[in-house]
This record gives structure tokens, C-alpha cells and sequence, in this order.
């Protein structure tokens, strides 16, 4: 059908032809038969979706099916049984696995390459190849387990998943239990979270009110020594250190005489020696207090002692003194610590790490930490500080609610954590309860579908009898209902099936018909090469092209256009066959061809049925082409002396309209054009499929566009450039629909 052919036959034959493969009666009783083909083929696509559908929900898991039908006898149209069977037990054969999977036989051979390689490693040898191959022996191993357990992981899950009660159950497990758990993981993180800070900041507090007590001793000493200046400074020292070891045992102050360098001192100084010169940074503010890290000597390894240091110099515009006090955190302090607020001091870091890797202590303690600045005692320049310790959520929450109620031995945290129990414990209640009443919904719903699997098990031994028992009034009941009005027409949809299946048989039968209509087999004429196109947009089109043999030296041409697409397109295309066969001998005119055939068909068509139709008929001997078009598509010619397209249009109306007045109408607009062929040029008779072809975006291909292929293209042969244009309108259809017939017809001259 892509090729030129020269055709012939009479009308006799071809209506012989159409009678016996269309209809077997007359001409006139196929119409009916040809348009039930079409309107059974519109209704099959909605029969074969429900067809599927009932396939689709009776089977488990989903099977295929088979229609068993005959056209001639009327069996029952009933689906081929296959049993549908649950997930077998997986059994792992190990060997198997190793020798014939290639997941295993990789395994094995990535484990001898480790096993080579791990000789070497044992005494000691290492070198680039050795490592490579260690290295990609690791990965593949990694790779391998992975991908086993994934594999395994889905024949576990095909396993265990498939019921669908278990499904639910897992379900409400994953909907109910798992959040109840994440919760309760959130909140216990939380207060936890939330404990551990307020360790922290006690932590902080403790410190900071050493820091307020060494800060008001040294304005103390400074204020006394600078308003004596004779006064023993070793004797004020000494007695305010005993003032003030009942509170602090380790505490050590210094006086520092700024001229000198000079000075006396009191207390054990055992965490760090006394400062004997003052930084310029205290004298210049004449205050400091502040908690920083020391280096105690009596400890290894660097150990730095946290120390709570304030330094107060005489009150003065050129001081010449300044008191110093320390509160070292020993081991007394953190003891202390301990017992007030229930934590315990266990180290400091000045630099930034991750945290302690400390575990938790024989009494239950956490370790944490927490993270401040202090100034240096050198430099005055700003600097963090971690300290660790360790410290028990509940003991810390004991001491925030120590407080008892008047008359009872109950404290306030012991009650609010009394209140928590009995609020959880009634949260259990009424999550036990839930959870049943889950359960039971849950065992509601896989009854209705146990039932609705035995339906379908009835239906596969073509049981269309069976019908599920409706005992709700809910969602699942009008499924059952649905089941059961699906069940009582299956039997019926399948035997349409079968109608539809023989109707587009016949509409196959009347395609091949209607491509017997249009020429088979090359036209081969001296001096001139000729190829033709032809694309349906449906199963049968209506557009016609045809080559006439009129004598030795003239051949006919001609392109026609029948409104519409389908069956009635493709009829008045037959019908316009047999014309043209009849009249292009008796007619030599193109034109009297053409007004011949449009009062024929004035008297046939319907009154919303035309025809375009472009006639030619070329003379070999006189290289003309004489045409005349009927409200065709213009005529493309190219000469061979000019880059451009001549696009011919002569007047004509269309063919087969019913109008009074119309037969004089036609024949006088009618024209009749003589259009000279010189060898090389190229003419294009075509259908409006051509130039309106649609893309994606609704945009046609248009004329121009059509020329300016044409001209680009023309060096090419009839064949080549008929492919060729064929391909560029696919290009520019895309994935868009085809929306009318696409037909042409390529005359070179040699």
C-alpha cells in the first residue's frame, strides 16, 4: 500500500469482490453489516475493561487467563482454571546456592581471595597489590551481604505477609504499639534531657557561689591590709583562713606586694603554687573572680584542677597590694558537691573533643557535661571550659522536689510521680481496650474477604452461581453486593467478548478490502518515477489515490478526500473507485471526468458527506500534465530551474454536495490547468492529513513548512523522499494522536 501500482479491473469484478469478502449479499446490504462492525468495535473497549477487571479481582495471586471461544459454536466462555497457591515454605540449600547462583559463586571466589590474602597478612608483609585486593575483597563482601539480605528480607516478608490478616495485625502494631513506644522513648529522653541540664546549671551555681565567696574574702583581706600599713599581712592571712576553712578546708589566700614582688600567704596551697607577681590586667581593673583550670603538682599526666580564684587590689589610684584567695575543688569540694546536690565533679578539658567516653558507675551515675568560659589568670583573654560529671536523673529530681506537704510523709515529687503511675496505668487500660476492639475489626474485615476469596475459588470452577452472603450494611457489604451483580453478568461479558472479538475480525477483513482498492505493485513508466503514501488514521480511512493506464503514452492520476473517517468514509471511497474506473476511459477531459462524477454522486452521498478530489492526466508524449481540482489541496510543483515551490490552486468546488443550483455552480468554477513538465521536475498532490498534522501542542505542519522540505529534499528519488517525509511528520507528531488520513503521490520527471 506504500508503493505506486498501476491499477486495472472492471466494475463487475469489484463489486464480485466486495460482495464476497464484505458481505455476501448486495452492495447496498453491507452498509448495515460493515456499521455494526464500527459500532462494535467502539463498545469492545468498555467490555474488555470489564472483563479484565472481574479477571483481575478473581484471581489471587493474579493469573493469566484464557477465553476459550469458537465463531461458529457456542461453548461456555468461561476462564481456563489455575489454582491459585499460598507462598511456599523456603527452603535454603546452601550448596545449591554456592554452585549454581551467581550471588554464591561470587561469594565463593571474593572468600579464596581473602583467604590467599590473609596468609600474608599474618606474617607481615603489605604491599599495593595486597592491599588493593584486600580492599575490593571487603567491598564485594559488604556488596554481597546487602544484596543477600535484601533478597532474603522479601522472601521473608512474601512469607509472613501474606494473609492479610497478618497484614492488619502488623498494622496496627506499626499504627498503635510503635508510636506508643516512640512517645514514651520521647518523653523519658526529654525528662532526662531536661534533669541533666538542671545538673548542669547546679553544677554552675555551686561554682559560681565559690567564685562570690573568694571574691568578697579578697576585698576583705585588701580593704584591711591597705588600711594599715604597718599590719602584719601573714597574720591577717592566717586568721582568715581559719575563719574560713569550716566551710572551705583547701582554701589558700596570698598577699602580693606590687612594688616588691614581695608578700605573705596562708592555707595548704597544695593545688598550685602562689602567685607572686600580679598580671596587668588585674592591677589595671584592680578586681578578679572568676573560676579557672590549674595545674596541680601532686597529680600525674597534666591534671588540672578546677579553682574558684578572686584577686582584689588596695582601693587606690596606684595600689600597692593585691589579696588573692583560691577555693580548690579536691576532693572535700566534690564531696560536698555530692551531698548537696547529687553530683560528682570527675574532670575538665580546655579543648573542644567529643563527648566523655566515661560509662555509667557502679551507683547509677550518667556522665555529662557542661560548657563555660572563663578568663585567664595570665592573659585576661576569654576561654572555654568543659567539665564532666556524673550525675543520677532521679536524684537530681529527689532534690528539685524535696519539699513534704504539712502532715505527711509524702514530698511533692513523690506524688507527682504517684499521679504519673495511676495516669499511665489508665492510659494502658484504655490502650488494651483500643487495641481489642482493633482486633475485632480487624477479624471483621478479613471474614469478608475470606468470604470474597471463596467466591472467587467458586467462580474459577465456573460456579456462577454462588453468591456471598450480605450481613452488614457497610462499605464491605456493598462489596459483596457489587460482587454478586459482578458474578451474575460475567458469563455475559465474556460471550460479548466474543461477539466483539468476531466484529473487529470482520472490520480487519474490511481493511484488507479496502487496501485491494488502492493500487498494488510498482507503475513503471519511460522517463518519469512515481511513489505514493498512504497512512489510515483509523482502522479504515477515506482517502483515496489511484494511477489509470489511459493509453500508451497517458496515465491518470488522481487524489481524493472523503469527509469523515471510518466505515461510511471508507464506502464512498469504494463507491468513487468504481467512478473512476468507469469514467477515466470515456472521459478524456479531467475536467468533464470531474463533473461527470460529482453528478453521480450529488444523487448517492448524504447530505453531510462530500469529496475533494484533485484529477490529473499526464502526457508522456507532449510532457504536460493537465489537471483540474475539486476543492482539493493545492497542487505542489517544483521546477527544475527554481528554488521555490509553485503552489497551484485552480478553482473548483467539492463533489457529491446536495444543493439546488449546485451542478451549474460547480461546473462553472471548475477549472482546467495545463502545466508544461521539464525533467527534473517534481510534482506533489496530497491530502490536508499532510499539512495538518498536529503535535503535541495543537500546531500543524503546514504548507510551508511541507514546501520547505520538498525544496530541501528534492534531490532525492520519489522513494527515498516519500520515507523521508514520512519520517519527518512522524518527528513532528510526537506521541500525539493521528487525527486524519495522510495520503500523497511523488511525479518526478527524468
Amino acid at each position: 500500500m506504500m508503493a505506486p501500482v498501476a491499477g486495472s479491473g472492471s466494475w463487475p469484478a469489484w463489486m464480485q469482490r466486495v460482495l464476497k469478502r464484505a458481505c455476501g449479499v448486495s452492495f447496498t446490504g453491507a452498509c448495515p453489516r460493515v456499521l455494526a462492525v464500527s459500532v462494535g468495535l467502539f463498545s469492545q473497549r468498555y467490555t474488555t475493561f470489564c472483563y479484565h477487571f472481574a479477571s483481575r479481582l478473581m484471581a489471587r495471586p493474579p493469573a493469566a487467563r484464557q477465553l476459550r471461544q469458537s465463531h461458529r459454536a457456542d461453548p461456555p466462555l468461561l476462564p481456563v482454571r489455575l489454582q491459585p497457591q499460598p507462598p511456599q515454605a523456603v527452603r535454603i540449600r546452601v550448596r545449591e546456592i554456592l554452585t549454581q547462583h551467581w550471588l554464591g559463586r561470587l561469594f565463593v571466589a571474593v572468600l579464596v581471595v581473602r583467604i590467599l590474602v590473609m596468609p600474608f597478612e599474618l606474617v607481615g608483609i603489605e604491599n599495593a597489590l595486597l592491599a588493593l585486593l584486600r580492599k575490593v575483597a571487603n567491598l564485594l563482601l559488604i556488596g554481597i551481604g546487602l544484596y543477600g539480605g535484601v533478597r532474603l528480607w522479601l522472601i521473608v516478608q512474601r512469607r509472613l505477609l501474606w494473609r492479610v490478616r497478618r497484614r492488619l495485625v502488623l498494622s496496627y502494631v506499626l499504627m498503635g504499639l510503635v508510636p506508643v513506644l516512640l512517645v514514651g522513648l520521647f518523653f523519658l529522653f526529654a525528662g532526662w534531657l531536661f534533669l541533666m541540664n538542671v545538673g548542669s546549671y547546679l553544677v554552675l551555681r555551686s561554682l559560681d557561689e565559690r567564685v562570690m565567696d573568694a571574691d568578697q574574702l579578697a576585698q576583705s583581706l585588701s580593704a584591711e591590709i591597705a588600711a594599715d600599713a604597718n599590719v602584719d599581712a601573714a597574720e591577717v592571712l592566717a586568721r582568715h583562713v581559719a575563719t574560713s576553712r569550716g566551710q572551705y578546708p583547701n582554701i589558700s589566700m596570698a598577699v602580693v606586694r606590687l612594688a616588691s614582688g614581695q608578700g605573705a600567704r596562708a592555707g595548704t596551697w597544695e593545688h598550685a603554687p602562689p602567685p607572686t607577681t600580679i598580671p596587668a590586667h588585674v592591677v589595671d581593673a584592680g578586681h578578679y573572680a572568676d573560676k579557672l583550670p590549674v595545674r596541680d603538682p601532686n597529680l600525674p599526666d597534666e591534671t588540672r584542677q578546677l579553682v574558684a580564684r578572686a584577686a582584689a587590689c588596695a582601693p587606690s589610684d596606684s595600689p600597692s597590694s593585691c589579696a588573692i584567695v583560691d577555693v580548690p575543688m579536691g576532693e572535700g569540694a566534690v564531696e560536698q558537691l555530692r551531698r548537696e546536690v547529687g553530683i560528682r565533679l570527675e574532670e575538665l578539658d580546655e579543648r573542644p573533643r567529643e563527648r566523655s567516653s566515661l560509662a555509667r558507675d557502679a551507683a547509677g551515675r550518667i556522665p555529662w557535661s557542661t560548657h563555660f568560659t572563663y578568663r585567664d589568670w595570665t592573659t585576661g583573654k576569654s576561654l572555654p571550659l568543659e567539665v564532666f560529671f556524673r550525675a543520677r536523673p532521679l536524684e537530681i529530681y529527689e532534690r528539685m522536689a524535696a519539699a513534704r506537704w504539712v502532715g505527711s510523709q509524702w514530698t511533692f515529687g513523690q506524688l507527682l510521680f504517684l499521679l504519673l503511675l495511676v495516669v499511665a496505668g489508665m492510659f494502658l487500660v484504655i490502650y488494651a481496650v483500643a487495641f481489642i476492639m482493633g482486633f475485632s475489626l480487624a477479624r471483621s474485615i478479613t471474614g469478608a474477604i475470606h468470604q470474597l476469596f471463596i467466591a472467587t475459588e467458586r467462580i474459577r470452577e465456573n460456579d456462577f452461581t454462588h453468591r456471598i452472603e450480605v450481613r452488614t450494611r457497610d462499605q464491605l457489604g456493598e462489596l459483596a453486593v457489587s460482587f454478586n451483580a459482578m458474578t451474575s453478568s460475567i458469563q455475559h461479558l465474556l460471550r460479548e467478548q466474543a461477539e466483539k472479538q468476531r466484529l473487529q475480525e470482520e472490520l480487519r477483513i474490511a481493511r484488507d478490502i479496502q487496501a485491494s482498492l488502492l493500487p498494488r505493485g510498482p507503475l513503471r513508466l519511460p522517463g518519469v518515477a512515481m511513489a505514493a503514501l498512504c497512512v489510515p488514521a483509523r482502522e479504515v480511512g477515506g482517502d483515496y489515490y489511484d494511477f489509470f493506464v489511459l493509453a500508451e503514452d497517458r496515465v491518470g492520476l488522481l487524489v481524493a478526500d472523503v469527509s469523515g473517517k471510518g466505515t461510511s468514509a471508507a464506502l464512498y471511497m469504494a463507491e468513487l473507485k468504481g467512478l473512476m474506473l468507469s469514467l477515466s476511459r470515456v472521459y478524456p477531459s479531467p475536467k468533464q471526468l470531474l463533473i461527470e462524477v460529482n453528478r453521480v454522486l450529488s444523487e448517492s452521498l448524504d447530505s453531510r458527506s462530500f469529496i475533494t478530489m484533485t484529477y490529473a492526466i499526464m502526457d508522456l508524449s507532449q510532457r504536460t500534465l493537465t489537471y483540474a481540482r475539486a476543492g482539493h489541496t493545492p497542487l505542489i510543483h517544483l521546477l527544475a530551474t527554481e528554488s521555490c515551490a509553485r503552489i497551484l490552486t485552480p478553482n473548483g468546488l467539492v463533489l457529491g454536495l446536495r444543493l439546488e443550483g449546485i451542478a451549474a455552480k460547480f461546473e462553472q468554477l471548475l477549472e482546467e490547468v495545463i502545466v508544461p513538465l521539464a525533467p527534473g521536475d517534481l510534482c506533489v498532490l496530497f491530502t490536508d492529513g499532510i499539512t495538518e498534522a498536529m503535535n503535541g501542542g495543537a500546531d500543524l505542519f503546514g504548507e510551508g513548512r511541507f514546501c520547505e522540505l520538498l525544496e530541501q529534499q528534492r534531490h532525492l528519488p520519489p522513494e527515498e523522499l516519500r520515507e523521508h517525509i514520512h519520517g519527518e511528520l512522524k518527528t513532528w507528531v510526537g506521541e500525539a494522536d493521528q487525527h486524519d488520513d495522510m495520503t500523497m503521490i511523488l511525479l518526478k520527471v527524468g
